[in-house]
């Protein structure tokens, strides 16, 4: 009984020490702040910081922010903040749930996680980030980059540009191209290729494997060079050089027989 008596009496000490102050400066340096309390500002109060050993946090405190201050050793003249408290100028953010953790910035920046969905949600101006146990999103406006749990990577940019800048780009795997593609400069590809769409190669152009193309092919200023190789056209198809029809074509000046023409000259 004589224990929790003392007990009783050291919290009624520490309730009676505790006071409600409002900060009114804040030392960028080293975070220690003057606050008011009972209409006398007081300097040199230190505020409880989460960490400060092999892990440090930091997280000043602001100008007009509420905080409960104590004496430190019974000292009045020396106070330290240990908690701060919501106001109507610092309300307590909405939410319609007590499972989510939350770091508003005064910009608008925030940055939330929430236990039961495991979602963590941070927002910078137009930028935001979201990543959850199957799916992480970088997403700027209606552009996005998704990688999904199973490590397929998505990138979405309707009207916006990929690029990609690197002293080698190297891609093994299937590779499908839809819409116009212009590549410029020594392109090399070994395996299966194919092609559906307008496309334009500018410089050498090497294809080491079976090539489909669906749709327009074109040449400019250029050859289009076969080595040890040759062009196979399905039944039905045909090939034109400037207006001579390779299926459709006719000569004159020749006699209809049952002889064929020598190879051409």
């Amino acid at each position: 009984m004589a224990v929790w008596k003392e007990i009783q009496r050291i919290i009624n000490l520490v309730v009676d020490l505790t006071t409600v102050a409002r900060v009114t400066e804040v030392d960028a340096q080293t975070g220690v702040c003057k606050v008011m309390v009972d209409g006398k500002e007081v300097g040199d109060v230190h505020p409880l910081v989460g960490r400060a050993g092999r892990t440090v946090t930091r997280s000043d405190l602001s100008v007009g922010e509420r905080v409960l201050v104590l004496p430190i050793g019974g000292n009045e003249g020396r106070l330290v903040a240990i908690k701060s408290l919501y106001t109507p100028d610092f309300p307590i953010p909405a939410s319609s749930t007590t499972d989510e953790e939350a770091l508003y910035f005064s910009n608008g920046d925030r940055v939330t996680y929430n236990h039961a969905t495991r979602q963590l949600f941070a927002i910078c101006d137009r930028m935001q980030i979201t990543a959850g146990p199957d799916k992480a999103i970088v997403q700027v406006d209606n552009s996005k980059i998704e990688l999904d749990s199973s490590g397929n990577i998505k990138m979405v940019a309707p009207s916006n540009t990929v690029s990609i800048e690197a002293a080698n780009f190297n891609v093994t795997a299937a590779s499908n191209f839809t819409g116009p593609v212009t590549v410029a400069g020594v392109t090399n590809i070994t395996g299966p290729f194919t092609v559906s769409g307008l496309t334009n190669f500018t410089g050498a152009f090497s294809i080491g494997g079976a090539t489909v193309i669906t749709g327009a092919l074109a040449v400019n200023n250029g050859a289009l060079a076969l080595n040890n190789g040759g062009i196979t056209v399905a039944s039905g198809s045909d090939i034109s050089v400037g207006t001579i029809s390779l299926m459709n074509h006719r000569h004159g000046g020749v006699r209809i027989g049952v002889g064929s023409t020598g190879p051409p000259a």
